[in-house]
């Protein structure tokens, strides 16, 4: 499946006709400084109905994969996305060494 996007305004406005299908948890700050174990029952985040103010600053490419799982599977019950970014980080923080090396590599990997 191939993505395209060039016009951010419909594709937001497009989201939003999905907000009764995907609910949203967006991590604070505040709870990187520990690293989640399973189960942690204690952790909470509450989970928000998709609005439009959360949209802009959401991850697109997550928002893109819901709305397209939710359009091959028309009755799924609604889906949870969770965020826990940093806003203008570097992609090469988030993934390991091993894994970059692999994806700018001309192997396959196994």
């Amino acid at each position: 499946m191939k993505f395209e996007v060039f016009n951010s305004t419909y594709e937001m406005e497009t989201a939003l006709s999905y907000k009764d299908k995907i609910r949203i948890a967006q991590l604070a700050p505040d709870t990187w400084d520990t690293e989640l174990d399973e189960p942690r029952l204690e952790y909470q985040q509450p989970w928000s109905e998709l609005r439009a103010e959360i949209i802009p600053e959401f991850s697109a490419l997550c928002m893109l994969y819901a709305e397209r799982l939710l359009d091959q599977v028309p009755d799924h019950p609604p889906i949870g996305l969770i965020q826990a970014t940093y806003a203008d980080s570097n992609i090469e923080a988030w993934v390991s060494k091993r894994v970059f090396d692999i994806c700018n590599s001309t192997q396959s990997p196994e």
